[in-house]
């Protein structure tokens, strides 16, 4: 690390995949939902001194900034610096920079699952103590509890408190800095995970996530993980009857999200869930919207996560696609959209360490089927060549894949799988 700055922690959530959901009963009856680990990471900036001056103000904002790729430092540089600080807080313990450093170092490690935020949480009280009112410190102790929240199995009330304080801190500090959009992103993801808590303060947490979202993205537009947490929240807002305005809304999110980050999990799963349930509003309106449903069956297929919002988005998938074949059971669309459903089982299956036979054997059945009813339907032919490769015959599989690409050049993931089968080859 660059000798003479100061280390600060950015907010940077884990993809939503990985928030699974641990629903435990408190002394008081209640519910408290926890989504898991998120990370955080180091970004330079230079001290400042108190009272803020303007100048200060700008390099203290410069906190929440994200790091490029490469970044992020190893965890051994990680515990480097956490043994470098500890000797020199040997010399001086006083020292609120060297406080402040190996508490960030210390978040970081914890995130990466070496669970020391407690630690890292204590550092920046003593910062804070020294320094009342640092903002450094305040957005270290944020993320710190934070990450205690991720990392540790805490009682329900200590989480409900560590919570409910990275949300204080993270307020404090924007408080200095009302416009800085990673700080309005970190709390909008704190308050998020609070509406899962607290159900009875669902509403108004996220309401003022959603505010503090639209002000993050209208600064920041690029941050895909704000567009992917406001479509969700969006979703999660919906009446008891289904708004397609809203669900409209969240798409264009969810599309910007993958947009942003096409290899990020989560993200594909999450699009796919909010097309099949807006195409099952418009067909049954009388639309023609068979072309997005088979679209969010495509999306599910491209998924490549197995966490648990990999397996609430194809359940709905599943559930609009049972329900519109039922209805219609001769629509001409129905068999490709079922063969492309039966593969994206079978993935999930395969990833989870089940038998994925049945699914990829019907998906085969139906994609062949289709591929000598329609030539020349390059779906239907993408189709049975990933069935073909998921079966293990990876030649006949390559071809139709091919033949699909030279059908639609712009078929969704058919040439990322074409690369992946010729670089395996290769090797």
């Amino acid at each position: 690390m660059p000798a003479g700055l100061r280390q600060c922690l950015e907010f940077q959530s884990r993809p939503l995949h990985e928030r699974q959901v641990c629903v435990r009963e408190t002394g008081g009856g209640f519910p408290v939902r926890r989504p898991a680990i998120r990370t955080f990471h180091l970004k330079p900036v230079v001290a400042h001194s108190s009272p803020m001056t303007d100048e200060a103000k700008s390099r203290a904002s410069r906190c929440f900034a994200r790091t490029g790729p490469g970044g992020i430092p190893s965890r051994r540089d990680l515990r480097a610096t956490v043994a470098a600080c500890t000797e020199r807080l040997r010399r001086d313990p006083d020292d609120v920079e060297e406080l402040i450093r190996r508490g960030t170092a210390l978040t970081i490690l914890a995130g990466n699952g070496d669970g020391r935020a407690r630690d890292a949480e204590e550092d920046f009280d003593r910062a804070l103590r020294l320094r009342p009112g640092d903002l450094l410190a305040l957005g270290g102790r944020a993320g710190a509890r934070f990450s205690r929240c991720k990392s540790e199995r805490l009682p329900d009330d200590h989480y409900l408190r560590c919570l409910r304080g990275a949300i204080a801190d993270w307020s404090e500090v924007l408080r200095t800095l009302p416009d800085e959009p990673h700080g309005l992103a970190a709390r909008a993801f704190a308050l998020h995970d609070l509406s899962l808590a607290v159900p009875a303060e669902r509403s108004e947490s996220l309401a003022q996530a959603m505010e503090d979202l639209d002000r993050s993205i209208a600064r920041l537009p690029g941050n895909g993980d704000a567009f992917l947490l406001r479509g969700t929240i969006r979703l999660a807002r919906l009446p008891a009857a289904d708004s397609l305005p809203s669900l409209e809304s969240s798409i264009a999110d969810f599309e910007l999200a993958l947009q942003l980050g096409p290899d990020q999990p989560g993200r594909h799963a999450r699009l796919a869930a909010a097309l099949a349930q807006a195409a099952a509003l418009r067909i049954r309106g009388g639309e023609d919207a068979w072309p997005r449903l088979a679209r969010a069956v495509r999306e599910i297929a491209c998924e490549p996560s197995s966490g648990r919002v990999a397996d609430e988005a194809l359940d709905v998938v599943c559930a609009v696609v049972a329900g519109l074949a039922g209805a219609a059971p001769d629509h001409p669309r129905i068999p490709g959209i079922l063969a492309a459903l039966h593969f994206a089982r079978a993935r999930a299956c395969q990833a989870r360490g089940l038998d994925p036979g049945p699914d990829l054997a019907a998906a085969l059945d139906l994609s062949r089927d289709l591929a000598l009813r329609f030539p020349r339907d390059a779906g239907a032919r993408a189709n049975l060549g990933q069935a073909l490769v998921a079966g293990g015959r990876t030649e006949e599989g390559r071809r139709e894949l091919e033949e699909a690409l030279r059908l639609d050049p712009e078929l969704p993931g058919v040439r990322n799988l074409l690369d992946r089968l010729r670089s395996s080859r290769s090797d």
